[in-house]
């Protein structure tokens, strides 16, 4: 079917084939039929193209490029690409330097629930680049990130100076604060799940997320 220009098989295919699943693992034609797949508008595609662009995997490094396939398929709700997109405002790689872009991306990112977009806001909050800075927004992402295993934001609970900003009651508050965001995050995901199969059944094909 991948031969005969199905998007969905051209992905399965080249994640098949990129990780060596079942065939020799090829990082050039995996690029090949990722590319394929993209081009038809599938998001998972267009994500993981970005990604190869990026990284220089079986396609020479071109971070422009990879900044071009993420808004695609952060336009079709992937929140892996807005979490790259995210870092690429932040550093300046691939894109002019914007802050509040990155942080925007990173929080669109975050309530779909991606762990290093979470850690990420985190740390926009705690140094105030691309918000207004805030000690106990910094807090709640960071123990978002970390109920959900990133290590990184154990460490800044960890390590950062908490208390000389946040007395204990408001540590307590900024914790059960994080709970209840990890709830509607969730109950965001299934409420966007549905609307997308709603949509794939309407269109004959397309999902979110990525």
């Amino acid at each position: 079917m991948a031969e005969q220009g199905d998007a969905g098989a051209q992905l399965f295919l080249a994640l098949h084939i990129a990780h060596g699943k079942e065939v020799a693992e090829d990082k050039h034609e995996a690029f090949r039929w990722y590319r394929k797949s993209a081009e038809q508008g599938n998001v998972i595609a267009q994500t993981e193209l970005g990604e190869a662009y990026w990284y220089g995997l079986g396609t020479d490094q071109d971070k422009q490029e990879a900044i071009h396939w993420w808004r695609k398929a952060a336009e079709q709700n992937s929140a892996r690409a807005q979490y790259h997109l995210g870092y690429s405002y932040s550093t300046g790689e691939g894109v002019r330097k914007n802050v509040r872009a990155a942080a925007r991306r990173f929080h669109i990112a975050a309530m779909y629930g991606v762990v290093e977009a979470q850690y990420h806001l985190g740390i926009a909050f705690w140094n105030g680049e691309g918000t207004s800075g805030s000690e106990r927004e910094a807090y709640i992402w960071f123990y978002m990130a970390k109920i959900n295993g990133d290590e990184d934001a154990a460490e800044c609970l960890r390590d950062l100076n908490w208390h000389d900003y946040l007395s204990p009651s408001e540590i307590r508050s900024a914790k059960r604060e994080a709970k209840k965001r990890l709830k509607d995050v969730k109950a965001y995901l299934k409420r966007a799940w549905r609307e997308a199969d709603a949509r794939a059944d309407d269109s004959g094909g397309r999902s979110v997320g990525g």
